[in-house]
């Protein structure tokens, strides 16, 4: 079973019609009305990629924008002001470092926060789960900056910023006006992309660095923490980067990979783009199955474990076969 299946746990109803599915053969329906109400109070969320606007007050939604508009603004004025060398390093230096010191910014409250006094933190499950307005007293508490920011830990902190950083570096290179250029043709869509590919990646880069979004792939109340939750938009969008990277330098015309990275919003909001860690571990079960020949299993812990035997394995038949021919 892949892994995206095994943190899921199915408990069928008898009484369907409570459920909200109608109908009462015993058989809990693939979605009912609260399926259907939990997916409307996240979608905006997943849209804007981890900007909270439901239930929200009006000052903790301009922080939000403020947030979300920094690393857009940046990644903009970087893009229309980079020279025309064929790579602009001083923007590429500022844009990493924004991600990364941004990044620990934000995180160093949550370092500190059992030695602030007073600060109670929202119950975001409950919360959730009744339907309640957020009420701060001011968005400077410990209350407010809990409901912004996500808390991580320092491993998660540093994959994420990392990541940010590359993302923002590589588009950069990608995004700017002046490749497009060349072709006439091109040159309208060139200019569309350096302003509209940030669009792209800040939604990307703000889960990285603040809080990452609900995805529809998942259906949790409450999200589990995964090391690399906050990482998986800007993976995908670092794979279509890298490969127009190489290809800038085979095929210049191709933009093939840019309009793909332009859908990629579209991808994110249907779910079917999958979250790294889970796309990492069922890419890992493929290669047991198709190439070793192994077995499904039950837990990741003994996926690693096959798939590390069968490497070994694999690899001591390839060094004997070849020493022996």
């Amino acid at each position: 079973m892949p892994g995206a299946l095994r943190d899921v746990t199915f408990r069928p109803t008898t009484n369907t019609a409570a459920a909200g599915g109608g109908g009462g053969d015993g058989v809990a329906p693939l979605m009912n009305d609260y399926k259907w109400k939990f997916a409307a109070s996240r979608f905006s969320e997943t849209c804007l990629g981890g900007v909270r606007v439901r239930h929200f007050p009006w000052a903790l939604i301009l922080v939000q924008a403020l947030l979300f508009i920094t690393p857009l603004a940046l990644g903009i004025v970087a893009t229309w002001l980079s020279p025309s060398e064929a790579f602009p390093v001083v923007w590429s230096i500022v844009l990493g470092a924004f991600a990364v010191v941004f990044a620990i910014v934000l995180a160093i409250p949550w370092r500190f926060h059992k030695k602030l006094p007073g600060d109670e933190l929202f119950d975001l499950a409950a919360m959730e789960e009744e339907d309640e307005d957020y009420e701060v007293e001011s968005v400077f508490s410990m209350q407010a900056y809990g409901l912004l920011v996500e808390e991580r830990r320092a491993t998660q902190i540093l994959i994420n910023a990392v990541a940010a950083a590359a993302t923002m570096v590589l588009a950069l290179w990608a995004l700017r006006p002046i490749r497009f250029e060349a072709n006439p043709s091109h040159a309208t869509f060139g200019a569309f992309l350096g302003v509209y590919g940030w669009v792209v990646v800040t939604l990307a880069v703000y889960p990285a660095l603040v809080r990452a979004p609900p995805e529809p792939n998942r259906f949790q109340t409450l999200e589990a923490p995964r090391l690399l939750s906050g990482a998986h938009r800007c993976a995908h969008c670092l794979a279509l980067l890298t490969v127009d990277v190489v290809l800038a330098h085979v095929y210049p015309a191709m933009y093939v990979q840019l309009y793909l990275f332009t859908g990629l919003p579209v991808l994110w909001i249907l779910g079917i783009c999958p979250e790294l860690e889970v796309g990492l571990w069922y890419a890992a079960e493929l290669v047991l199955v198709a190439c070793l020949g192994g077995s499904p299993t039950a837990s990741n812990t003994r996926l690693f474990v096959a798939l590390t035997l069968g490497l070994l394995g694999a690899t001591a038949v390839t060094i004997v076969y070849i020493l022996h021919f």
